[in-house]
Formats: C-alpha cells, structure tokens, sequence
C-alpha cells in the first residue's frame, strides 16, 4: 500500500512539474516595426502666398482643416 502512494505521489509531482514547463514555453507577441504616433520638427513654417489651405490629406480633393492667413507660422509635421 504504501509503495501504491508513494507511486500516486509521484505520478502526481511529475505532472504539476512537467505542466509549469509547458506554461513557460509561451513566447510574448512581437512589438510593432513602426511608432503609432507621428514626429513633430523643431522647425515652423510661414505662409508666404496671401494663404494657404491645411488639408486633412496632401490632395486638393480631400478635407479642408483650416485657412492659413500670410504671416502665420505653423509647426511642420513630417
């Protein structure tokens, strides 16, 4: 009987041991190639023209943001 528990005990250990094993073999995702945000430069913009158009996209077809007077300095966005 008492090699029977002795058995059972060890059977029981093997498996607890060799599941944490399995739980360490997960890896962790891949972090993403590029930034989720874009670079703002050090460096401004002046409208030189009487205005100028801030647009959502760089067409003349997609929304317009806002109307830029002569004179304004505005941060360039790369």
């Amino acid at each position: 009987m008492r090699n029977s528990c002795l058995a059972a005990a060890s059977v029981a250990v093997a498996i607890v041991i060799s599941a944490g094993a399995q739980a360490a073999t997960f890896s962790m995702p891949a972090a993403p190639a590029a930034p989720g945000f874009q670079v703002v430069a050090s460096m401004q913009m002046e409208v030189a023209h009487s205005y100028a158009n801030l647009r959502e996209k760089p067409t003349t077809h997609s929304k317009l943001l806002a109307k830029l007077d002569k004179g304004l300095k505005h941060p360039l966005i790369l």
